[in-house]
């Protein structure tokens, strides 16, 4: 008989709004409880912009916020907080807030290199227990105005749930010519290394 991940603890909270990340550990047959942080990230970003802190640390510093504010109203509990950051030359993207700004990211990118950052710790009673961060380096094909106008019309308003208006899973595979990186990470986990320290746990069963 194969073995059965075993939930250990009825308590791992995802401390996101992303239906990404819940989809993830869904699929793997991780339970968890989804709290999102609702930090204001943005101006968060620009005070750490202002600062001069680079994208890895952005990416850091708000996937431990998610997580530290979530631990602390829920204690003991294991809670995960997770952030992307996408950047090219000296920009960094956020989600785009609707279409027509989808579709700007969209030429923004087209044709570019650019670099996608996940950034994934797990936090304890207010103190943080794991931390990682993964990078993918994503090229995007030239893109026609047409193209473009017919990927929006095709995924509608999911365009604006991921950073570069792009969902890898599906029909956003077509925007590249080339990626470098691990799949989960690019969806806004890295899977393998969680599923790891979630065993080291006790999470899961080994």
């Amino acid at each position: 008989m194969n073995a059965t991940p075993i939930i250990k603890s009825p308590h791992l909270i995802l401390a996101s709004a992303s239906k990404s990340r819940s989809r993830i550990l869904s699929a793997v047959g991780i339970s968890h409880e989804i709290i999102p942080a609702n930090i204001d990230e943005a101006r968060v970003k620009v005070k750490l912009i202002e600062t001069d802190s680079d994208p890895a640390t952005v990416a850091k510093t708000l996937a431990e916020m998610k997580a530290q504010k979530i631990s602390y109203l829920h204690s003991n509990s294991l809670v995960i907080g997770a952030d992307q950051v996408l950047y090219y030359d000296d920009e960094m993207l956020n989600k785009p807030i609707n279409i027509q700004d989808a579709k700007e990211h969209l030429n923004k990118l087209s044709g570019r290199n650019h670099t996608l950052l996940v950034s994934t710790c797990i936090f304890l009673n207010g103190n943080i227990l794991w931390q990682f961060t993964d990078k993918a380096n994503m090229e995007m094909r030239l893109l026609s105005e047409s193209y473009i106008d017919w990927y929006i019309n095709e995924i509608k308003e999911q365009v604006c749930e991921t950073l570069g208006a792009y969902r890898i899973e599906g029909l956003g595979a077509q925007l590249f010519s080339s990626i470098e990186g691990d799949f989960f990470s690019i969806l806004g986990l890295p899977l393998l290394p969680l599923l790891k320290e979630l065993r080291n746990h006790g999470v899961i069963s080994a």
